[in-house]
């Protein structure tokens, strides 16, 4: 998990670099992530997020665990749903976005600007 090490890697982390990363890793095993959901998997990809996540807030590598929202006891599951969901729909769709593009569309959804 690519996006697991650039986090990792600096002790402070951008929301839109980390979704980039993340889109990036993503994009690049597209068939494998769509293979799941076919699968009926969906679940597995937001379990997984959801842990890489609530490690991120909970070591403050990211910004959003410092909000009132990103202390809610819903909101780890909230952001994965959202994120698994849009990032299956990039895929389904082509992917015409760029993972950047993409970084930036999800920090503007969430309101981390």
């Amino acid at each position: 998990m690519s996006y697991l090490n650039l986090a990792l890697n600096n002790r402070h982390i951008d929301f839109t670099q980390l979704m980039t990363a993340y889109f990036q890793i993503m994009g690049d095993h597209a068939t494998e992530t769509l293979l799941l959901i076919h699968a009926g998997l969906f679940d597995v990809l937001i379990s997984a997020f959801r842990k890489v996540y609530v490690f991120l807030a909970q070591n403050s590598y990211i910004d959003s665990s410092r909000t009132v929202r990103g202390k809610n006891q819903y909101f780890a599951n909230f952001m994965a749903g959202a994120v698994i969901s849009t990032e299956v729909q990039w895929m389904k769709q082509g992917m015409e976005e760029s993972p950047r593009e993409m970084g930036i569309i999800l920090k503007q959804l969430f309101r981390f600007s």
